[in-house]
């Protein structure tokens, strides 16, 4: 049974979570809205626990607005709860969770929509259960991100580059197809991975500032490392017997391995690669 399951797409394996209930009957959709004006925060830290449903994120269109969220729930098997807290003038917290009680017959009526102020320094992190999210941090001024999923798609995009250091960009997938575009803009200094069972992408394309460490730890699943073609790279790699590495356009150097452009390249990437029982596939764009 165990060996059916893991050979599912996470996206049919959602609906087979979500609808094994059906029979109980859902409650009432509640719509609940709200808008944080920004006045002069000049930092910002984000904590979200969403349980279930759809999950969009992106950066706020109107510059008044530190962030903006309309929320769609059912009342009888979700609660949620939004805190803010102000810090002084100048730092500001959201916390907000979206939590499950007892069984849940049904998740189609959740759906977050949540903006984000584009303008400040943000620490954003995520735990999400059982949903599909996008998340579009496109121009957003990303210093932390963290983001943890149980059984879920997860699309993250980044279109525009990131005008501050991203210090650390840690991702850990449970049973999940996880797919990151453009992560070469979050101009971050450590990017850390972690997948559990499912297929993944990681798109490091975009504008390169500065030199990064890239580690990347894989249980049973496939994953493939999109990199592009102005950036170096050097691998270390740890593999078990039934793990299946391709590596394009690298060559091998003792325990470590060189990609065709590394003496050239203005700013170079090191990975640390650790696989179980799967496939990690390295190419370029």
């Amino acid at each position: 049974m165990k060996k059916g399951l893991l050979r599912l797409p996470v996206a049919s394996l959602i609906l087979l979570l979500t609808g094994c209930a059906f029979q109980s009957e859902p409650g009432r959709i509640v719509n609940k809205k709200e808008s944080q004006p920004l006045k002069g925060v000049q930092e910002f830290s984000v904590r979200l626990d969403y349980g279930a449903g759809k999950l969009e994120i992106g950066p706020s269109k109107d510059p008044a607005f530190l962030y903006q969220y309309d929320l769609d729930y059912d009342e009888k098997y979700f609660t949620p709860r939004i805190d803010y807290d102000l810090f002084g003038s100048r730092w500001a917290r959201l916390r907000f969770s979206l939590e499950g009680r007892g069984s849940v017959p049904t998740l189609k009526g959740n759906r977050l929509w949540l903006q984000l102020a584009p303008t400040l320094p943000l620490d954003l992190e995520l735990n999400i259960g059982v949903a599909e999210s996008r998340i579009d941090l496109s121009g957003t001024k990303l210093r932390h991100l963290e983001i943890k999923t149980g059984v879920s798609e997860t699309f993250l995009t980044l279109e525009t580059p990131n005008s501050i250091r991203c210090e650390r960009l840690r991702v850990q997938a449970g049973v999940a197809e996880f797919k990151a575009v453009g992560l070469g803009n979050a101009n971050f200094a450590v990017l850390e991975f972690n997948g559990g069972v499912g297929e993944s992408t990681l798109d490091l394309t975009g504008e390169w500032r500065e030199n990064a460490e890239v580690e990347i730890n894989v249980g049973v699943g496939s994953i493939t490392l999109v990199l592009p073609l102005q950036i170096g790279a050097e691998s270390e790699t740890t593999k078990k017997f039934l793990t299946k590495l391709e590596l394009e356009s690298f060559r091998q150097e003792g325990d470590h391995y060189l990609s065709h452009n590394f003496e050239e390249a203005a700013h170079r990437v090191h990975i640390r690669l650790k696989a179980g029982i799967g496939e990690i596939k390295v190419r370029w764009a």
